[in-house]
């Protein structure tokens, strides 16, 4: 019976039928998906189902802008990274070159896999706002650190100390 109801809620929201929705609609229905693999789901058939048949119609309807919009939502592109709301990310209430030296930090002491070094940036930005509220950007993080030029970051013995802490505790 369970596999009964749950194909026939497929089938309600199979991308041919979404589709026939104005794209807010099908972005507000996406959003209200809670069950994340489950949404990730809708939005990659969406998006085959659109770049497969859809490519051709004019920008006012699904096609390309809706890809877009529905890659958006997916994350990074759609190469599966959440992007996270304001809301959600947390508020580093200290400078750009600071949130970055405790990467770098915490990379150094192998509390972060090394292999995320050259992505620090975008998780930095992924993952945090900053003290007015708003989204990192990678260029701004990286002119930051390069407009640092050599010169000792401002509380940096008080970075230090958190991640030595931490090192001492694993």
């Amino acid at each position: 019976m369970k596999k009964n109801s749950e194909k026939a809620r497929k089938n309600i929201f199979s991308p041919e039928r979404l589709l026939r929705k104005n794209n807010k609609d099908i972005l507000t229905h996406i959003d209200g998906i809670s069950n994340e693999g489950e949404r990730k789901k809708l939005l990659k058939e969406l998006i085959n189902y659109l770049e497969g048949s859809l490519l051709d119609r004019d920008a006012g309807n699904p096609g390309p802008k809706l890809i877009e919009q529905l890659k958006e939502r997916l994350g990074n592109d759609g190469k599966g990274l959440k992007e996270y709301k304001l809301e959600d990310l947390i508020w580093w209430k200290g400078t750009e070159v600071q949130i970055e030296y405790l990467f770098s930090l915490l990379i150094r002491n192998d509390l972060i896999d090394k292999t995320q070094f050259d992505e620090r940036f975008s998780l930095i930005a992924k993952h945090f706002k900053n003290e007015k509220g708003n989204r990192f950007k990678n260029k701004q993080l990286s002119q930051a650190v390069r407009n640092l030029g050599g010169k000792d970051v401002p509380g940096a013995e008080v970075i230090s100390n958190i991640v030595n802490n931490l090192k001492n505790k694993t």
